[in-house]
């Protein structure tokens, strides 16, 4: 179960001020081969379509752009990463907003639900942009063995 504690879990918190994404590349956040509990994650930006997380199976090679990424949004006819703006137009499973403020260019979202990734999990961010850019994040997860 989800929320049960165990002696053999380890708890995990990790955040980042300012947390530097280069011009159209991945980063990565988190990475653990370990089944794991996302208890809580949360992120913002300053602006609505630069950056998307994006959540894998650890070591999963299926697992490329929209494979496998458990952040996906879907929309009738098409699927988009879960950028800010794509989250508030669209709705997510995954993240609600805490704050969106087109005028000040301040978007910030939290985790809905916590996520269960048995064998492991990558979390990254990708910047769409062609300029790199920074985010604020903080992260909780158990870590079970």
């Amino acid at each position: 179960m989800i929320n049960q504690v165990n002696e053999n879990e380890q708890k995990r918190v990790l955040t980042a001020f300012r947390f530097n994404i280069p011009a159209s590349e991945d980063r990565e956040l988190y990475v653990t081969d370990k089944p794991v509990v996302i208890e809580s994650f949360e992120w913002g930006h300053t602006d609505d379509d630069t950056i998307a997380p994006l959540l894998y199976n650890f070591n999963d090679d299926m697992s490329s752009n929209y494979n496998g990424n458990v952040f996906v949004s879907n929309r009738a006819t098409a699927r988009g990463f879960l950028r800010p703006r794509n989250i508030i137009n669209d709705g997510s499973s995954y993240f609600e907003p805490k704050i969106y403020d087109e005028v000040a260019d301040v978007y910030s979202f939290k985790l809905s639900q916590p996520i269960y990734m048995p064998n492991g999990a990558r979390l990254l961010y990708r910047n769409f942009s062609d300029s790199s850019t920074v985010s604020t994040w903080h992260l909780v997860v158990r870590e079970l063995t």
